[in-house]
């Protein structure tokens, strides 16, 4: 087993200024893979956690500036994010297996705001995935009337005018994916079809014949004589 870490990357052949990178190590410091991620502008890794009911999935946050690409350079359609050109932006990133990026989310306003530190936990109330938590900072949102830290459906101010920064915790849920349907039962096959009764004989079956017993009467005061 190796570990990951997170960082950045200074060099002219990068997507920017500087980019993030996520760093497999083998047990004896070799390096196992790589993934660089960002854009054109200043883009950050701070914090890593591992699934620990998946230890080959990995969750990311950091922060990004611009517009970010988050992905392999052969992952087909990679999560894309864009920001504001002169701050930077939360972002929360989960990688696969295979290290290809699942889905990357962002949140914050047009100040710097930053994630620092991410967990993974499984609830049981969460059936469906992880919960994952984020901690970091926010300057969005300050006097003055700028856009607030937008984190989903919640909005942040940061009520301050000088270069401080408040603190955040973020919890992001699972998408709730039902489980899919049972598969239908068995359909049940039809009866087989009765037989069709045979054709009628072109003969007529002869009609019952009735015995009868023949009878004698006789008449009253008559006698039978014996015949010779």
């Amino acid at each position: 087993m190796g570990r990951a870490l997170g960082g950045r990357v200074r060099d002219p052949g990068t997507r920017g200024s500087s980019d993030a990178f996520l760093l497999q190590l083998a047990g004896d410091g070799r390096v196992v893979r790589t993934l660089q991620v960002g854009g054109d502008e200043l883009d950050l890794a701070r914090g890593v956690a591992i699934d620990p009911a998946d230890p080959s999935t990995v969750y990311v946050t950091g922060s990004f500036r611009s517009t970010a690409t988050f992905g392999a350079s052969g992952q087909i359609e990679p999560p894309v994010l864009t920001g504001p050109p002169m701050s930077q932006n939360v972002f929360v990133m989960k990688v696969l297996p295979n290290w290809d990026v699942e889905f990357a989310v962002q949140a914050g306003g047009d100040g710097t705001d930053k994630g620092y530190s991410i967990a993974v936990a499984h609830q049981e109330a969460a059936p469906y995935g992880p919960t994952v938590y984020v901690a970091g900072l926010m300057h969005s949102g300050t006097l003055g009337g700028s856009i607030p830290a937008t984190f989903s459906r919640f909005r942040l101010h940061h009520f301050h005018t000088n270069r401080t920064y408040d603190a955040f915790l973020m919890k992001l849920l699972p998408a709730i994916v039902p489980p899919p349907p049972p598969p239908p039962p068995p359909a049940v096959p039809a009866p087989p079809p009765s037989p069709a009764p045979p054709p009628a004989s072109p003969f007529s079956p002869p009609p019952s014949l009735l015995c009868l017993e023949p009878t004698i009467s006789t008449s009253r005061g008559a006698a039978l004589l014996p015949v010779d």
